[in-house]
């Protein structure tokens, strides 16, 4: 079992079944699968090889969720780069991780220092046709035009093991220089069956997207809703936190992952409290701590959701504590019992 298994397995099962909604955009699981394998193809052509490094700078959920798989397919790991970048920021990642193959949204092409300064690329993967033709010594292609090409099967692209690094997932840097997380297939595939198993999720399960698919936790997000062969609606922007809650109406969202400042927008900034939402299951949130105010508000708020409080770290692929839903008011500030198939340990500050 790998992780792009997770991907062919659900198209095989319900190819028309609608993977990503953004808005009127509406990719079926067969698109994807599609996509991904022509894109699969097209980057062995370049001789992209295994282990090789495939990074992603995007904020267009098809164009990223393609890409990811078609990178997994061709036996490479992937690396999200951060969508709010700068060009030192870039350069040292990109430096760091020597990805030979670059998938880049157009917008983003100005943050990406001279070409002289990123040796390890040989390809650019870009979104879509530009007029615009000074990438250096880059061999470019289109997004646009894979995409329509025949694929090939994936029994025909690499063989490889669990053992492989499937993602490499750069932490925020807060602490000094961000740093890279190598996570193996197994890694990231025994956390997802652990999440799924504690949130109960299945086909049925239709979440909002609000956190960006190159971090962590909305890696998480994507991997596990793909894995039961569930449904994201995505919207990454949180200006207007009421329309994504029209949305969430709209759509029967049953899921929503956030991180404690999205819940105090929500809160604090949005019409919350006028809605009610009759398909929403459950919520959960990660990244940081929630204060305990906000998880009595946001109870009762929400006094038919289920609410998950997580805790995890990046190399922990992502999640390792969760306080169930019933324990919520009565353990405010708690960060739970261990994930499904993780051992906690608990040391004192000598670590005893």
């Amino acid at each position: 079992m790998l992780l792009h298994d997770f991907l062919i397995k659900a198209a095989e099962k319900s190819p028309e079944k609608e993977v990503i909604i953004q808005q009127k955009r509406r990719i079926t699981y067969g698109e994807l699968l599609k996509s991904s394998l022509s894109a699969a193809s097209r980057l062995k052509e370049t001789g992209f090889s295994s282990g090789e490094r495939g990074a992603i700078l995007s904020d267009d959920p098809f164009f990223y969720v393609a890409s990811y798989f078609a990178i997994l397919f061709a036996g490479g790991t992937v690396v999200g780069l951060n969508t709010q970048p700068s060009k030192r920021g870039l350069k040292f990642i990109i430096n760091d991780c020597t990805p030979s193959v670059l998938f880049l949204e157009n917008k983003f092409k100005k943050f990406l220092p001279d070409a002289g300064e990123l040796t390890s690329i040989r390809t650019v993967i870009l979104h879509s046709h530009t007029s615009e033709n000074n990438f250096g010594a880059f061999d470019v292609t289109h997004f646009q035009d894979i995409a329509e090409a025949s694929p090939a099967s994936h029994n025909q692209l690499p063989q490889i093991d669990t053992k492989n690094i499937a993602q490499i997932i750069y932490t925020s840097g807060t602490t000094g220089k961000p740093k890279g997380v190598m996570l193996r297939h197994a890694n990231l595939i025994a956390n997802t069956y652990s999440i799924i198993q504690y949130l109960g999720l299945t086909s049925k399960d239709r979440g909002m997207a609000v956190l960006p698919f190159f971090y962590a936790y909305g890696n998480s997000v994507l991997l596990t809703h793909i894995a039961v062969g569930g449904s994201l609606v995505v919207n990454q922007n949180f200006l207007y936190p009421n329309v994504i809650l029209n949305q969430m109406l709209e759509e029967k969202i049953t899921g929503f992952s956030g991180v404690p400042s999205t819940f105090a927008i929500l809160l604090n900034r949005s019409a919350i409290r006028d809605y009610t939402f009759p398909n929403l299951r459950y919520v959960t949130q990660a990244g940081a701590a929630m204060s305990p105010e906000h998880a009595k508000r946001l109870r009762e708020v929400l006094p038919n959701t289920e609410i998950f409080i997580m805790y995890g770290q990046t190399e922990a692929s992502p999640r390792v504590t969760y306080l169930p839903p019933d324990k919520l008011v009565g353990k405010l500030g708690s960060i739970g019992i261990a994930v499904p198939g993780v051992k906690v340990t608990i040391v004192d500050e000598e670590g005893k």
